[in-house]
């Protein structure tokens, strides 16, 4: 399914589900060492920050102030009686105050960032959970009424975020009629509840259909007056958390708050290219330009959170969310089961009851990094008999994505401790798997020796 937003339309390459790849958290290793990770360029507030005009301003007036002070046309400035002279317990008063209104801004612009991606994620997630609910209650002969629930569901969900960006727009809606999420008929019903003054109403109004479309299909069920109040309170959350998001994006930082703390930066920044500027030291624009490139980088990367509906690298990867949410949804709606044709008592009737004696495997150990293989061990204990293990190996590729190959393991009925093997006191092993045995088969037909005991600890 390709859905695009508006936002992400003239950005470059699209995803499979629309938009651009720019809009995802990078995955970073927070173990890789300092210097690696500072000399870091994409993927940074940096280039954002450089490409700003105000900034590379400010810099420019401290390089003036620098070459006019070694030129000698600021020679004055050092004379403590002059008029020219700065003094920087002056400039350290304003560095602390800007420091500490730049702090709290970042620290509650970060906030709502993190309320923001959790309504956002209960809202997705809430989907594969609503189809859950409808299948269980409404039982098979009912699924056309369950389709059309979660399907009305899903279109809420995607109306939302594109109204989040502006009226919904004509690619918006091809997107949706191409791929059967909505039809031409609810489209033309729909498109009566966009306002030229900005109201939109449309994912509200199909979140309705989705309420109406579970009472009926609970009543036809038959099933318990409660099942209706549990269905539609979910419909009710879904509801107050879109409410919530909508609001919370209408009510960014007060403006009076984002102008002082600008002032501030503005001039900290003249203070430090004058002060910096008249001294004698050939690193002074050095240290200015990595202070003042610290400073614009905190505010444009809080400038960057108070939005995450938008194309940033901070932003959230909807089209990446949405995509994952509806496989989920189509998966708990769509699979059979196929096994009994008669019903869950035919299947039920089919399977031994479970084994309840101690067949356990004490540790798995898996430990994987981005460029090596899985590497693991496993301690068993057994009794009798014999289990087979599925292990999950996972290396990334060149594309950044993981291949899975599975592989079963057999664990030996025998007592495993590190390399130590001790023979069972109810019963012998089989030959194949003593360790005093001789030289026994491998998966892969070669032959190996005793197994060496583990001597790494």
């Amino acid at each position: 399914l390709k859905l695009r937003s508006r936002s992400h339309r003239r950005y470059g390459r699209h995803s499979c589900f629309g938009g651009p790849l720019v809009g995802m958290p990078f995955e970073y290793d927070a173990s890789a060492s300092y210097l690696w990770t500072a000399l870091q360029f994409t993927h940074t507030v940096v280039p954002s920050v450089l490409i700003r005009p105000t900034f590379w301003l400010f810099f420019a007036l401290h390089m003036g102030v620098f070459t006019a002070f070694h030129m000698g046309y600021l020679g004055a400035a050092l004379d403590q009686t002059s008029m020219l002279y700065i003094d920087w317990r002056i400039i350290s008063v304003i560095t602390s105050m800007t420091t500490f209104f730049e702090v709290f801004y970042t620290n509650n612009v970060f906030s709502r960032y993190l309320r923001l991606y959790q309504w956002t994620r209960q809202i997705i997630g809430s989907l594969s959970n609503f189809a859950f609910d409808m299948r269980v209650h409404a039982g098979e002969s009912h699924q056309p009424m369950v389709r059309l629930a979660t399907r009305f569901l899903l279109v809420s969900v995607f109306l939302f975020f594109y109204e989040l960006n502006g009226q919904i727009s004509s690619d918006e809606w091809d997107v949706l009629l191409e791929n059967h999420l909505i039809y031409p008929e609810e489209k033309a019903i729909l498109m009566k509840f966009q306002y030229e003054d900005g109201t939109r109403h449309a994912s509200m109004v199909v979140l309705h259909w989705a309420g109406r479309v579970v009472r009926d299909t609970v009543v036809a069920a038959k099933a318990p007056n409660n099942v209706i109040k549990g269905l539609v309170d979910r419909l009710v959350k879904v509801r107050e958390m879109q409410q919530q998001i909508g609001d919370t994006m209408k009510l960014p930082m007060p403006f009076q708050y984002f102008h002082l703390l600008n002032m501030m930066v503005v001039v900290n920044l003249m203070l430090w290219a004058y002060g910096m500027g008249v001294t004698e030291s050939m690193f002074s624009p050095i240290g200015f330009f990595f202070a003042e490139l610290i400073f614009c980088g905190m505010m444009e990367l809080a400038g960057q959170m108070s939005d995450p509906f938008g194309h940033d690298e901070v932003d959230f990867p909807l089209h990446i969310w949405l995509a994952h949410a509806l496989w989920d949804t189509s998966v708990v709606l769509e699979y059979e089961y196929t096994i009994g044709a008669g019903g869950w008592e035919e299947v039920a009737a089919k399977f031994p009851a479970l084994d309840m004696k101690p067949r356990i495997v004490s540790e798995v150990m898996v430990t994987q990094t981005r460029k090596e293989h899985v590497h693991f061990k496993e301690h068993a204990h057994f009794k009798e008999g014999s289990m087979s293990l599925v292990a999950r190996c996972c290396r990334p590729d060149e594309n950044d994505t993981v291949a899975a190959v599975y592989h079963p393991i057999v664990v030996s009925p025998v007592r495993a401790r590190s390399g130590y093997t001790e023979e069972t006191d109810t019963e012998d092993p089989p030959s194949s798997s003593r360790p005093d045995s001789g030289p026994v088969a491998s998966t892969d037909g070669r032959q190996t020796g005793p197994a060496e005991p583990d001597t790494k600890g």
